[in-house]
């Protein structure tokens, strides 16, 4: 993961202008209305064994079919060890999330209870997050476990935030889930992707899709 734009690895096959999705009609329909559904269920799980093309329909989803509701996504992948670990997935979230402006002004407020008012870090970063402003929001919660920072900024963050305009639900997809519940670390991103699709914190607009193979330390969480 690029943390800095939160774009999916290097080596994804499935960047944007390399692949075109082919097939499968029916299940960006079915995800479409999904979405559209308030009264259904927050969170999508769609299992496939590998080779289904999970991934490669994460991708044309993000970049192509429903570009204009994805807020944030996160592409897993045990090939780059970067994309497994929770503290960047949460930094990740957070600097892609930022290019929207209401989530912007929240985030900056809940940093402004953390430090003096006079801090001249906080007063240069205000108006805006790039690279500076990540290294004042990490800054802020280097002593913080990824778990923490998720609880006590991203998702208080966008529940203060109003309601899309247009209102149209949100999306936020995580593919591969799987390849995450297998790095070494006990604590994987798993258990943070778990407190999202739970937590009463998350905001009514805003849904989680979620790719994986069908393993059980991902479906008994989920």
């Amino acid at each position: 993961m690029d943390e800095k734009r939160g774009k999916r690895p290097e080596n994804d096959p499935h960047r944007p202008g390399e692949y075109r999705y082919v097939g499968r009609d029916w299940l960006f329909k079915k995800v479409e209305q999904w979405l559209d559904d308030s009264s259904k269920e927050r969170t999508m799980l769609l299992l496939g064994e590998a080779g289904f093309g999970k991934s490669a329909f994460a991708a044309q989803l993000v970049d192509e079919t429903m570009k204009d509701c994805v807020i944030a996504y996160h592409f897993c992948s045990d090939e780059d060890k970067d994309t497994l670990e929770q503290k960047k997935f949460v930094y990740g979230l957070v600097i892609s999330l930022a290019r929207i402006d209401g989530f912007k002004t929240q985030l900056m407020t809940l940093l402004e209870n953390q430090l003096k008012e006079g801090d001249t870090e906080l007063n240069k970063n205000k108006a805006y997050f790039d690279e500076s402003g990540l290294d004042l929001f990490k800054k802020v919660t280097r002593e913080r476990g990824a778990q923490g920072v998720l609880n006590d900024y991203v998702l208080p963050a966008l529940c203060k935030m109003d309601e899309p305009e247009d209102g149209k639900n949100r999306l936020l997809v995580i593919d591969s889930l799987d390849e995450a519940a297998l790095a070494e670390d006990k604590n994987t991103i798993v258990g943070l992707v778990t407190e999202l699709a739970k937590s009463k914190k998350f905001p009514s607009w805003l849904k989680l899709l979620i790719t994986s193979r069908p393993q059980e330390s991902v479906t008994s969480e989920l």
